[in-house]
């Protein structure tokens, strides 16, 4: 109703600026028109960038995905000495402040699409496509993907000047970039990348448990630590196999041929890549939980504290 009333394509307003518009109803009519034509200029300014099926509004918010991210690093970096000045002190001693700084970062993001994937998923699942739809495309699913792809970039540009360049951290969000930008793209098993996107979900508490690490609250630590391997193995683990087997299933059972199989082999790659490396953090949980030999469990933790 109120898109109809702005005579804004729906297709082409993200949620965030449906926020932005419905707060700014009592706006004057040329106020509205306005900010509407300051959207189709920006458009404009990135329509060298579009490509079929990507249009210009939509590369547009993964460039401002990336920016938004990279502006709240910069503004902790600004801010946090002066409203924590104390733990600033403790991270610098530690030679980790920056480090920190993207970990918050990280927790931000994960907090953010945890939430609209829980959004797409269960709440508003109606506005997004179905299990069967396999080339769907909604808006609300293109945010949230062009949100996830904006960070995976951000945070894999801070790996260079991090203390540590992490390998298997880099190859995740290279593969997954490209993949969620193809799942924009082509609207290609939109229903299961939503929920593979629950497995952010887990990333808060790891992000929680890192932050207080670097801090010196080990009680906290510890208590983040066993939220994240409990969720890591039902979300991660569970979760993520059964949906994964069930997106298999439904296209073994595509009634039609399947089009661009180079573009399915991709997102399968990633997939089996994905839970190699869950399987492989897994290990390194049940390592860090003290089932195993202390002499092992101090490599592991060492290598947990470098990610």
């Amino acid at each position: 109703m109120l898109l109809a009333m702005l005579s804004i394509p729906q297709e082409q307003v993200s949620m965030l600026e449906n926020f932005l518009y419905s707060s700014s109803i009592n706006m004057s009519e040329s106020t509205r028109a306005a900010v509407h034509s300051f959207w189709k200029d920006v458009d404009r300014r990135f329509s060298f960038l579009e490509i079929e099926g990507l249009p210009a509004f939509q590369i547009r918010r993964i460039v401002f995905s990336v920016a938004g991210f990279t502006v709240l690093n910069l503004v902790s970096r600004v801010l946090m000495p002066r409203i924590f000045p104390e733990y600033t002190k403790i991270l610098e001693r530690k030679k980790k402040f920056s480090y920190f700084i993207q970990i918050f970062v990280g927790f931000v993001h994960a907090c953010l699409v945890s939430y609209l994937a829980v959004d797409a998923a269960f709440i508003h699942p109606h506005s997004c496509p179905a299990s069967n739809d396999i080339w769907g495309k909604s808006d609300r699913t293109q945010l949230l993907f062009a949100i996830l792809s904006g960070y995976f970039v951000q945070d894999f540009g801070t790996m260079f000047y991090r203390e540590t360049f992490d390998i298997p951290f880099a190859i995740h969000h290279v593969l997954f970039t490209i993949c969620f930008v193809a799942v924009q793209q082509s609207g290609l098993l939109s229903y299961y990348s939503i929920r593979m996107i629950l497995f952010e979900l887990t990333t808060i508490f790891f992000q929680l448990a890192r932050m207080s690490y670097y801090l010196d609250y080990v009680g906290a630590q510890a208590f983040f630590n066993q939220c994240f391997g409990v969720l890591f193995l039902i979300i991660r683990n569970i979760y993520g196999i059964y949906i994964s087997v069930d997106a298999y299933r439904m296209l073994l059972n595509y009634p039609a041929d399947l089009p661009n199989k180079y573009l399915i082999g991709l997102i399968a790659f990633a997939n089996v890549t994905v839970h190699i490396m869950n399987a492989h953090w897994l290990r390194l949980i049940l390592k860090k939980s003290g089932l195993f030999k202390k002499e092992k469990l101090d490599k592991t933790n060492n290598k947990l504290k470098s990610t």
